[in-house]
Order: structure tokens, then sequence, then C-alpha cells
């Protein structure tokens, strides 16, 4: 069983708002009282799906900045400019993603 919120208002936790339901029921309900939840639900689902992968695209390019720094060290050179820039093009691009995704889910 799953505990509903008549009015709908998940803040409003009155006994009385409160109800029992089957899983099924609670559902179909939910539906029924807003039909853009399926829609919302998935906007949700693919903004979080989104943030991750910005997400980890950023952290994974920022690492491989890191990984060519330290071998050219190594080696005793330094990055070449073009390549420099490059990436750091990229890491910026992948932030203002990273960004826009954060602020659109506010």
């Amino acid at each position: 069983m799953e505990v509903d919120h008549i009015d709908n208002d998940p803040f409003n936790n009155k006994l009385e708002n409160l109800q029992l339901l089957t899983p099924e029921e609670n559902l179909k309900k939910r539906f029924i009282d807003n039909p853009d939840a399926c829609r919302n639900q998935f906007d949700v689902i693919k903004k979080r799906e989104l943030n991750s992968k910005i997400g980890n695209a950023y952290k994974e390019a920022q690492s491989i900045l890191v990984d060519i720094t330290n071998t050219l060290a190594e080696i005793g050179k330094s990055k070449p400019d073009f390549a420099e820039k490059e990436l750091e093009l990229l890491v910026e691009d992948l932030k203002d993603r990273y960004n826009d995704v954060v602020r659109y889910e506010e």
C-alpha cells in the first residue's frame, strides 16, 4: 500500500488528506488528476540523464587535460598551444552545457 495525498499537495499531511492506495490505484490517480504528469516525469528523468552525461563528459575532459599535461611534463615538453586551446574550449563548452542543465532544473 502507498500513502496518497487526496488534494495532490505533498505538503498537506493532515490525516484527512491522506489515503491508502495500492500502487496501481495510486498510479492511475496520479495520471487522472494530472494528465501532464507522464510528460513532466519523463522530462525530469531526461534532464537528470542529460545532467549526468554532461557532468561525466566535463569530468572526463578535465581528466584528459590533466593527463596530457602530466605526460608532456614527464617527457620535458610543454603542451602545444593548439592542443591546449582546443582542450580548454572543449572543457568550457562542456562546463557551459552542464551549467545550462543545472539552471534549467532549478
